[in-house]
């Protein structure tokens, strides 16, 4: 049902990525308001939960791997971060 001439089908994609999407809650990555600008430890457990989800649903291993990483690490990156000190100057009112 998810695997055609050993490669995903669209309902294998959908799912993979759906489970990935629910487990991982990849919305976090782009909060403005978050700790650190590239969490290792959020690209880990992507990376983590890419190959269960991966095998539970038969998607190939290194391309669910490599996929969860990606998009880990570019949401982080191209998502708008505020530094804590910047944080705390805008929460006192001061700019620039």
């Amino acid at each position: 049902f998810f695997v055609s001439a050993s490669a995903p089908t669209l309902w294998g994609y959908l799912v993979f990525f759906a489970g990935l999407f629910f487990i991982l809650r990849w919305w976090r990555l782009a909060d403005p308001l978050r700790k650190t600008r590239l969490s290792m430890w959020s690209v880990g457990l992507g990376l983590i939960w890419a190959v269960i989800i991966g095998q539970l649903f038969h998607f190939p291993l290194p391309w669910s791997a490599m996929l969860a990483v990606t998009i880990s690490v570019s949401t982080q990156l191209g998502a708008p971060w505020l530094s804590p000190p910047r944080r705390e100057q805008i929460y006192r009112g001061q700019t620039a």
